[in-house]
């Protein structure tokens, strides 16, 4: 690695971690220091300095969405293995020099995606439509998970095979935020179900539930990719 680039970006802070996250889609100034400090539950508050000190470093080619998008391209047509920093390098146009700009390492890069397949099946659960029955919508939510998660299954497979080597907390924390997300729709058709439910037991059979359909799934992406 270019020897400036590692000083400079290597190891990637928190604060351009979020700033990063928050830049997958347009966003202005204000709006990037409001998502980060809800991201971070108010762990994180940028000042205009840092905000777009920040930004003057990471912005300045506007490849972050490009690099990302090929990369995602590049694990649902040919698996993870095929996720190297040389073949991102190859499919995007952009140099390996570039790539470590934007990202530090190939960990960061990662963990961005993961983060991006569980919005992607939030929003997706959030949209499947209530009716008056609810045995029937708890069905359509299962069918909607699994369907996601098979057509996705290398991107799925990255997620829950993929570990941090660092362990950092706050790299693991916006994945709870996703994860606490999907159990409270669970939760609320567990409750149209069910009505007479204690909270307390409701809201561990939604992580019950969770876990079960996470690890299914894991299963089965793990044996499509076994097979």
């Amino acid at each position: 690695m270019n020897q400036h680039i590692k000083k400079v970006y290597v190891p990637m802070t928190e604060t351009a971690f979020f700033i990063l996250l928050c830049l997958r889609k347009p966003n202005h100034g204000y709006g990037i220091v409001q998502m980060v400090e809800k991201l971070t539950e108010g762990a994180i508050k940028l000042t205009p300095g840092t905000l777009y000190g920040s930004l003057s470093k990471m912005e300045k080619d506007n490849i972050q969405n490009l690099l990302l998008e090929t990369g995602r391209r590049i694990v649902q047509e040919k698996g993870t293995e095929a996720l190297t920093v040389r073949k991102l390098s190859e499919a995007s146009g952009c140099s390996v020099g570039a790539i470590y700009n934007q990202f530090s390492n190939m960990d960061n890069f990662i963990v961005i995606q993961n983060y991006m397949t569980l919005d992607k099946l939030s929003k997706l659960l959030e949209k499947v439509q209530k009716t008056d029955d609810a045995f029937a919508d708890m069905n359509n939510f299962l069918h909607t998970f699994v369907d996601f998660v098979l057509e996705n299954k290398n991107l799925w497979f990255m997620l829950h095979s993929f570990h941090l080597r660092n362990n950092n907390r706050s790299f693991s924390y916006i994945y709870l935020r996703k994860v606490v997300k999907i159990t409270g729709l669970i939760n609320e058709l567990l409750q149209r179900l069910v009505p007479n439910m204690e909270r307390p037991e409701r809201i561990l059979s939604s992580q019950i539930l969770w876990l079960t359909l996470f690890a299914v799934s894991s299963f089965l992406t793990s044996s499509c990719k076994a097979s």
